[in-house]
């Protein structure tokens, strides 16, 4: 049996529901000469050193070898690239160029729960991604002996979901490590560059843009360093770099004063190289405002969020529509569709309700939405085309989704003591502000 054979009837047996089982296909163990035996099961896979084996299904005390597995080498790697079938696994449609670890993926977090009702995903999968698909169609759980619809998720098929994305914390140091010799040390030539930045710029250094700029050169210059390490699978998003390792290895950088003006104060040294003494009023300012930032202004918002649940604690829907004919512009980029959707877009002297179905004909346009600010009933009533879908369902969260505004604020006030990120941003004054 070779091992893309071996590797889908191990899948069909259920054995990506076994630890132990995916970390000896995706690593190399070391076990005592004859440990399988005290815990022979279809499938387990046994190393050795004249190669790798696994347990005759039909007599799990019988070995039998994985025909082409690598010496010296894990059977499977994550990234490893195969051509799939459609029916190999329970949710794959079609023929496709894949790799082990999508299809582990598949067999752990979809054709467990939900059997075939999930096509496969290929690619890097994101979570929330998943979870649109199974919120369009989620239910509740039937009662016991009711013939399920294969078309809806039923609830305990999602809690089956969550308990076996959990499940993929085991395997965090196979497929995304976090730590290597790269991802632990300085590019070589970072102090050199940034003097040669420092020293171009050296006459906007209390420029909040120009601070922003050189952050950038230098970020760009660490993600060149690291590209193609194993740590980047684990580094994702833009904080690993643009706060925690650019303040580590490469500049501390702009730091918060106390006062209300735009100039910040430059730290040009990273942690790894020590403080300067220098430098020392500077970082003692900044953890001042953070603290500052964390108490008094966190206080503020939290005033704000219940001023704000006061103020719209009477709003009620009172009906479908008011017949208003005024709304906001919104321009529509491709890739946000999501913020179009349950709206209604005045067009002339008629209103269309936005779906799935026709969303994407919006995308790259300007578009008008009715907008609650306009509605024309009396009073603090609403109606629903004003309101949108996802408000008019579930009337008693207005008050909470007004209140959300001070939450932003309490958010933005806690970030700026953890450190924030100062960068700059393109803005296209052609669609800014509508």
């Amino acid at each position: 049996m070779n091992r893309y054979e071996f590797f889908l009837a191990a899948m069909r047996a259920g054995e990506y529901k076994r630890t132990a089982w995916v970390i000896a296909a995706f690593s190399l163990i070391r076990e005592p000469e004859g440990e399988w035996m005290k815990n022979a099961y279809p499938f387990r896979i046994v190393q050795t050193k004249q190669g790798h084996y696994f347990c005759n299904p039909e007599n799990p005390q019988m070995l039998l070898p994985i025909e082409d597995a690598p010496s010296g080498e894990p059977i499977f790697k994550f990234k490893e690239k195969v051509q799939a079938k459609a029916g190999d696994i329970p949710n794959l449609k079609k023929d496709v160029l894949t790799s082990y670890g999508n299809l582990l993926y598949n067999c752990i977090c979809l054709v467990y729960p939900f059997g075939d009702k999930i096509d496969y995903m290929e690619g890097r999968i994101k979570t929330e991604n998943v979870e649109a698909i199974i919120a369009q169609r989620l239910v509740n759980t039937p009662p016991v002996g009711t013939e399920r619809d294969p078309t809806k998720i039923y609830a305990d098929e999602h809690v089956n979901y969550g308990n076996a994305t959990a499940a993929l914390a085991a395997y965090t140091q196979l497929c995304v490590p976090g730590c290597s010799y790269k991802s632990m040390t300085a590019p070589p030539g970072i102090k050199e560059f940034r003097e040669q930045l420092l020293e171009k710029y050296k006459d906007r250094l209390h420029d909040p843009a120009t601070i922003a700029a050189i952050d950038k050169e230098l970020v760009d210059y660490l993600k060149e360093y690291l590209k193609g390490d194993s740590s980047m699978g684990f580094l994702l998003g833009d904080k690993p770099f643009n706060v925690v390792r650019k303040k580590l290895f490469l500049m501390q950088g702009a730091e918060a004063t106390l006062d209300d003006s735009l100039d910040v104060a430059l730290v040009t040294r990273s942690l790894s190289e020590g403080w300067d003494i220098r430098d020392l009023p500077v970082m003692n300012t900044a953890s001042r405002s953070g603290s500052f930032n964390r108490g008094a202004q966190t206080e503020l918002s939290g005033e704000a969020v219940k001023w704000q649940f006061r103020a719209s604690s009477n709003l009620a829907i009172t009906g479908k529509d008011c017949g208003s004919r005024m709304g906001n512009f919104f321009f529509a980029r491709p890739g946000e569709e999501a913020k179009l959707l349950g709206f209604t877009a005045i067009e002339g002297s008629v209103d269309t309700f936005i779906d799935e179905s026709n969303v994407g004909a919006y995308m790259g346009k300007r578009v008008l939405l009715r907008s609650p600010m306009y509605c024309r009933f009396p009073k603090t009533d609403l109606c629903e085309a004003c309101l949108g879908k996802r408000l008019s369902d579930t009337p008693t969260s207005l008050s909470i989704a007004i209140a959300d505004i001070g939450n932003v604020f309490m958010g933005l006030f806690m970030k700026a003591m953890h450190s924030n990120v100062l960068e700059l941003a393109q803005m296209d004054v052609e669609t800014a502000f509508v």
